[in-house]
């Protein structure tokens, strides 16, 4: 009789063990597959950033050094777009100037916007405008670096 309480005790401590390996199985197997959907987005991440690095380089006409590590691309994007930005900003900043002008001259009529602009006009014959003067300040502000 004692050996069938210490079987029937074993065979419960078994059936405990076998639950317990299911679960930490189960666990070990959700762990993995995070680890390959994070290794997954990790790699996205990276060729998406190697590919607006190279984008910057032949919108620069320069040549990409191979050696760069994705952080030290994310720092030159980073530098390209607040550049980028700037020109932007001193480009409509002189549009906004030569529009007014042209207002005051009487060569363009102004109205008011139908949507907010971040001059907050719109100018009627002032599209023909600029178009290839953000290029050419484009180009220009990275020759000069």
């Amino acid at each position: 009789m004692s050996f069938n309480n210490q079987l029937a005790n074993l065979q419960m401590n078994l059936e405990k063990a076998q639950s317990e390996a299911v679960k930490w199985e189960s666990v070990w197997t959700h762990i993995k597959n995070t680890a390959a959907r994070q290794t997954l987005l990790l790699g996205r991440i990276k060729m998406a950033t190697h590919n607006l690095y190279m984008l910057i380089h032949k919108q620069m006409r320069t040549r990409a050094e191979a050696s760069e590590t994705t952080e030290q691309q994310l720092q030159k994007i980073q530098i390209y777009i607040k550049d980028l930005t700037e020109i932007i900003q001193e480009t409509a900043e002189q549009e906004r100037i030569e529009a007014e002008v042209l207002v005051s001259r009487g060569v363009i009529e102004m109205k008011l916007p139908e949507k907010s602009h971040s001059h907050g006009f719109t100018f009627t014959s002032a599209k023909k405008i600029h178009t290839a003067k953000r290029e050419t300040l484009l180009i220009y502000h990275y020759i000069r670096l």
